[in-house]
Formats: C-alpha cells, sequence, structure tokens
C-alpha cells in the first residue's frame, strides 16, 4: 500500500481542512456524487507557514524523516531499463533476472528487460532532512544521505557489441556507496513546484521542479561535492572476458552517466509517487470520478492496473492524461438541521487552490471557497449571491502579534457567504416552544403584559416563539484588539411572531421586526481550542416595530420592549452553529494558538478583509498547557433591575466568562477588587427562575468545568 507521505510534510495546507474536534462539526459527511458543485471564490481561507515555522520542522528533522523513510532509512526499486550511454550506444540498466537468478538463463545479463527481471532495492539512508521556502511557489527538501546499490546492479548491451568483435555482449556490474570516498555523503535536494489546475477548479496541484545531486561530479551540470556523485564511490567490474575494456577512463565515464540517469530517475520516480498519493483524488465508493463542464475524468488503479477491491483507485483526467487534484481541506455536506435544529443540508468547499506565494520569508497557500444550500427553504425568499471582487492572499507576517509558526484565516467573503446559504436553506427559521424551553410560558410576561392574564383566565399557559429571517445575516471583522470585536454579525429586517397557548389552539399575540448587531469574539482556551464569545448585549437589538398586537391591549411601546427578551430563546438553536473547535495535531506537531484578530484592514475603515488566527508548532510530545481548575465558587447571586444581575465570586484575581443555559458564552472578564462580577442580558428582566452557567480560567487560559449559579431576587 503506497503511504502518501508528502501529505504530513505539508501537513499545513490541512489547516483549514481536517475535521477539527468540535461540536460544531457534527452532522458532516461526503458530498453525494463526491464533489462540490456549486461557486468558488478565490482566497476564501489561507495557511502560512513562516520562517519560525519551517524552523520547529527543521529542529525536529527526525519527525519529517520518519514520515517519508521510517527509522531513517528508504529502498528505491530500481526497474530494468534502457539507456543510452553516450558512445556505447544502448545499454540495460539493472539486468537482474529473476529473483536470485544468476544466469542468462533466469535472465540476469540477457540484454533484455522483461517483466521477470526483479528491481535491484537501492537503500538510501538519511543522515539529515530539512524543508525549505523557495520562491516564487516551490518548497525544497534538502537531505544529506548515504546511498548504496546493494551489491552490483548488472548493465549489458542489448546485443553483441563492436567492442566484443560483435561475438558477445557488453556484460558488466557496478556497485555505488556513497560512503567508500570522502565525504561519506551525498546532499541532494527536491523542489516541489505548487501550481494551480485551470482544468479542475483552480485546485492546488504539486510536481517536481527539480532534482540536484545526483549527477556524477565533473560531468556537465554537476555542483561540486557533497552535492554529487563521486567516481570513486563507484566500482565498475567486467562480468565477461571481452568487457576489460573497462579501464578506459571515457567509457567508465559513459556507464556513470548512463546509470545516474536511470537511479536519477528512480528517485524522481520515488518522489512523484509519493507526491500522486498526496495530490491525486481517490474515486468515491462507488468508483466514480467528478466532471467539470465538459471536462471528465475516470476511475483507475493507482499502479495503472484494472480497478478492483485490493487496489487504491485515483481519478484521472481523459483529457489532460495527468490524475485530478486531491481536495487538500474540507468538502463536505453539512447537515445543519442536526446542528441548529432546522434548514436543509449545506454543501461547502475549502480546497487549496487559486494562489501560492513562497519566498525565503515562508509559504502562504491560499483556498477556494464556497458553500450552496441544497434547498432553498419555504420559509424564505430566494436571494441570488452576490458577485464579490477578489482578494489578494493576507499579509500575515505584517499584522502578526509577534514571532508565529502558523497562520490560519478566513475571508470575510466566505463568511457572508455561509451566512447568505444557511439563510437560504431555513437554518436561521427558528420555533421554540415549552418542548425545547421548559421556561417559556406566560408566567414570564404576565406582569409586563396584563391583557395576556385576561385572556388565559390567570392560567400559567404555554407560548412559542418563531424567528422568520427576512434576509439573510452578513457579517463584518473588526480588530479583536482592545475591546473591539472581532465578527459583528448584522441581522437586518427579522421578524419574530409570538404564541400563546388560548383555547386549546396557539393564537398570535403579536409579530415586531428588527435589527440585530451582534458583537463576537474568538476566545483563546488551553492550548489550541478557540471558542466564540459574546460582546455586550446592550443596544444590539434595534429599530424593533410592532406590525400586529391587536389582542393584546398594552401599547405597541410595551410589545416592543419585550422583543430583545423573547429573542434570546433563540439563542442557544443559534449557539449551536458558534461552537468552539480544537485544531488537530498535524502528523506529529500540535498548536498552541497566540491570538485570533483581523488581518488585512481595508483602507480608511475600522473593518477587516480576513479573521486570522496565528499560533506555535510544537512536538506532539511537548507538553503544551494544562492545570488543574477548581470550580468558580460564588459566594452571592443575586438579581438587580433591568436585565441585571451581581455575583459575588471568592476568586479576584482570575478571569470569569458566563452565559444563560445552552447560550453563548461572554468575553473573559476579571471582577472588581472587592470580587463583584456584574452581569447584563435581556433574558434576566423576566419573572420567574434565573439560572446562568459559570466558569473561570488561569492566566494559562484553562478553562475550569462549568458550574450553574441560581440567582435570587
Amino acid at each position: 500500500m503506497r503511504r502518501p507521505a508528502l501529505v504530513t510534510v505539508l501537513f499545513f495546507l490541512y489547516a483549514c481542512g481536517q475535521t477539527p474536534s468540535c461540536g460544531g462539526c457534527a452532522g458532516m459527511g461526503p458530498i453525494p456524487g463526491g464533489a462540490y458543485t456549486g461557486t468558488r471564490t478565490d482566497t476564501a481561507a489561507a495557511a502560512r507557514l513562516s520562517k519560525t515555522g519551517f524552523d520547529v520542522l527543521n529542529a525536529n528533522a527526525s519527525v519529517l524523516v520518519d514520515l517519508i523513510a521510517p527509522g531513517g532509512n528508504m529502498v528505491v526499486p530500481l526497474k530494468c531499463d534502457r539507456q543510452a550511454a553516450s558512445i556505447l550506444g544502448d545499454l540495460m540498466i539493472a539486468d537482474e533476472g529473476t529473483l536470485g537468478c544468476t544466469s542468462e538463463s533466469c535472465g540476469q545479463l540477457d540484454g533484455r528487460c522483461e517483466p521477470r527481471d526483479v528491481p535491484k532495492q537501492i537503500s538510501i539512508h538519511f543522515n539529515t532532512f530539512s524543508l525549505h521556502p523557495k520562491g516564487p511557489n516551490q518548497l525544497e527538501a534538502r537531505a544529506n544521505i548515504t546511498l548504496t546499490t546493494n551489491g552490483k546492479i548488472m548493465i549489458s548491451s542489448p546485443s553483441n557489441h563492436l567492442l566484443c568483435l560483435f561475438g558477445d555482449q557488453i556484460k558488466l556490474s557496478v556497485d555505488l556507496n556513497t560512503a567508500r570516498a570522502q565525504p561519506p555523503s551525498l546532499q541532494i535536494a527536491a523542489g516541489i513546484r505548487f501550481t494551480v489546475d485551470t482544468r479542475w477548479w483552480r485546485l492546488l496541484s504539486m510536481e517536481v521542479a527539480s532534482l540536484d545531486g545526483t549527477k556524477a561530479c565533473g560531468t556537465s551540470g554537476a555542483a561540486p561535492l557533497p552535492a554529487c556523485i563521486d567516481g570513486d564511490d563507484l566500482i565498475i567490474a567486467a562480468e565477461n572476458g571481452c568487457s576489460n575494456w573497462i579501464s578506459d577512463v571515457a567509457n567508465v565515464g559513459a556507464i556513470k552517466d548512463a546509470l545516474l540517469t536511470q537511479l536519477t530517475g528512480s528517485l524522481q520516480d520515488q518522489i512523484e509517487e509519493a507526491l500522486q498519493g498526496a495530490n491525486c483524488r481517490a474515486c468515491d465508493g462507488m468508483g466514480m470520478c467528478p466532471t467539470n463542464g465538459a471536462v471528465t475524468s475516470v476511475c483507475r488503479a493507482s499502479d495503472a492496473g484494472t480497478p478492483d477491491g485490493g487496489n487504491e483507485t485515483e481519478c484521472w483526467d481523459n483529457g489532460g492524461m495527468r490524475c485530478v487534484p486531491a481536495v487538500l481541506g474540507l468538502e463536505n455536506r453539512i447537515d445543519i438541521a442536526q446542528v441548529l435544529g432546522a434548514g436543509s443540508p449545506l454543501d461547502v468547499s475549502i480546497a487549496a487552490g487559486g494562489s501560492v506565494e513562497s519566498s525565503d520569508a515562508g509559504i502562504s497557500i491560499g483556498f477556494l471557497g464556497g458553500a450552496r444550500a441544497v434547498q432553498t427553504a419555504a420559509c424564505v425568499k430566494p436571494v441570488t449571491e452576490p458577485t464579490l471582487p477578489a482578494l489578494p492572499l493576507p499579509d500575515f507576517d505584517t499584522e502578526a502579534p509577534g514571532p508565529y509558526d502558523v497562520g490560519l484565516s478566513l475571508s470575510n467573503q466566505m463568511m457572508r457567504r455561509l451566512l447568505l446559504h444557511a439563510q437560504q436553506s431555513g437554518a436561521l427559521c427558528i420555533e421554540i416552544g415549552t418542548e425545547s424551553v421548559t421556561l417559556l410560558d406566560s408566567s414570564l410576561v404576565g406582569t409586563l403584559l396584563p391583557s395576556l392574564n385576561k385572556l388565559t383566565g390567570g392560567k400559567t399557559v404555554p407560548m412559542r416563539v418563531v424567528v422568520r429571517p427576512n434576509n439573510p445575516p452578513t457579517a463584518d471583522f473588526g480588530s479583536g484588539k482592545n475591546g473591539e470585536p472581532l465578527i459583528t454579525l448584522d441581522w437586518n429586517d427579522a421578524q419574530v411572531d409570538v404564541y400563546a397557548l388560548l383555547d386549546d389552539r396557539y393564537a398570535r399575540l403579536f409579530s415586531v421586526t428588527f435589527d440585530a448587531h451582534i458583537p463576537l469574539s474568538l476566545a483563546i482556551e488551553g492550548c489550541s481550542t478557540v471558542t466564540p464569545v459574546i460582546g455586550s448585549l446592550t443596544g444590539t437589538i434595534v429599530d424593533v416595530h410592532a406590525i400586529d398586537s391587536d389582542i393584546l391591549a398594552e401599547p405597541l411601546s410595551a410589545v416592543e420592549a419585550l422583543v430583545p427578551s423573547l429573542i434570546t430563546f433563540a439563542e442557544p438553536a443559534l449557539a449551536g452553529g458558534l461552537t468552539g473547535f480544537t485544531l488537530p495535531e498535524f502528523g506529529d506537531f500540535q498548536v498552541k494558538l497566540l491570538s485570533a484578530q483581523g488581518v488585512g484592514q481595508i483602507s480608511g475603515t475600522r473593518a477587516y478583509n480576513h479573521l486570522g488566527v496565528f499560533a506555535q508548532l510544537l512536538p506532539a510530545t511537548q507538553p503544551c498547557m494544562a492545570m488543574m481548575m477548581k470550580v468558580a465558587e460564588v459566594r452571592e447571586a443575586t438579581l438587580g433591575k433591568n436585565g441585571g444581575a451581581r455575583l459575588d465570586v471568592t476568586s479576584r484575581d482570575q478571569e470569569y466568562s458566563w452565559r444563560m443555559p445552552g447560550g453563548v458564552w461572554s468575553e473573559w472578564v476579571k471582577p472588581s477588587p472587592i470580587g463583584k462580577l456584574d452581569i447584563v442580558h435581556p433574558r434576566l428582566s423576566l419573572d420567574g427562575r434565573q439560572v446562568i452557567e459559570l466558569r473561570t480560567r488561569d492566566a494559562l487560559h484553562s478553562p475550569s468545568p462549568v458550574t450553574t449559579v441560581e440567582l435570587t431576587r
């Protein structure tokens, strides 16, 4: 089975694509048909590995080497092949015959390359290994190796040769060991070029750009030692009586060139095969492959044989004679109803491609992105997706908070596209009743709407709140610094209908429209977890207008004042799409998050084109951070007026975060010097039992377990 080792060597490409360990990834599965068919946009996301990131990888070179050569050892099969050898004519390199063969009768030195010729196993031991970015679009792998042919490589001419007076073939052997002469090793460098495949959605593609260090020293184009193969490392011997001419230096040089050409080709094939494993799209479970307009592909075995249950299969371009690039990233169908409780599925694609930039300072990879509601819900009006201008790759280095290894980003365009298609899918058509929120009954608003008590005859009856998203929300990115929100969600002209169970049927009490401006940020917790947190909710619900409240006796202003409190009952449903996520380990490395902030400020504004996350790389075996925390302790928790509460906490030097049950966590704040923590939430202005969930964290951002706090009046 082929190991796609270079996938892990280039692991940072998967930073936006490896399925993270997060509740928000629930309901995620493959797209039926195997390929995303919606619109893709350049620079929907990006990933960067900085120079210091490369330094971390190279400082842990043994980890990288084990990915491509376990224990530092690799075997390259040298297959029998015909090579031109200057004045000697064609030679059959690695004319080995069958396994254990020692004579022409079983194929050794018979002058023919046949299926029975077993490949000669060439051993490579990696002494050192390192990765380096190289402009404008390459990654270079450099290695110091010891190479040995494990004994003789058999070489023959395809027919009787002039030097044998046409009475016999040339029959030689070559034994190569780079440790024979000083220096005892060989320096090689393989350049991997990143391109975009214009036939297949401009996805990222990889190819071998160069392979240096495998020429014989002194030949044309050869570098000086140790980046060339020393002639003293080769022993060339005659394998029949007429081949004693091997003492002729010119002829020895020709043999060396032919052998090294074949050896170089085998090494390049090995790299190409690894790239192919990382870069070729696998056939789906039914053996199907994608199409892109008039461009088609077909499933075939990776070893060019017939696809069957025992072979790995890949999709190959019918017209381009190359494999279809794999999706390096995420391409899935999300069951929105499982995540948010409503809505048709959503297809999402974030795949490496579109753009690549590389220099001595690091390498940045763009990601193409798109989202598509599988079906437009009946509760919304169809909306045409706007055409958005292309964005450049973000400049991570300029806006980094300090030294960093990995940078990840999501564009504002991609965020808006996700929100639009989530709304079109019906995910924001929310209906809440007592089956999901037991507190949602008429007792909550009885004192604020006295006429409701008359309608119910003084009884407590269930209520329902229905949110209708007339327009899709939009999002703007801010700096995320100094109290400024990282994300501001704007939801204009949304509608809320409120019902009560009257005479055994739900009757609409009133309908209102409103605009919401919700401030969000990303809190880093522990080593590699990011959690969305909500800022101050004061003034987030504005422009509230009652459009139907004839059944109630109260003035419109009383109805409108209730809206911010009632909308918060939809918070747990919306929080399902705002769960935190944990970045996974990449190969044998883990990440330590440093900051989440705006990247790419739009000139003349306070807005940013990208949401950026910066992180350090650590070996997976290195402890990151972990501290055992006690639950938050509260001496007293009292309800105030106008939706406020005050907590008296025992620890004053730690930060606290709170939420309504099942809702979105607040930003982390410290209590006052005397241990007081003030909380404001619209739902706290309602009657009935009120509880909040509370947690605390230490200086290393390790959160404590959650504790439930009941508020007293």
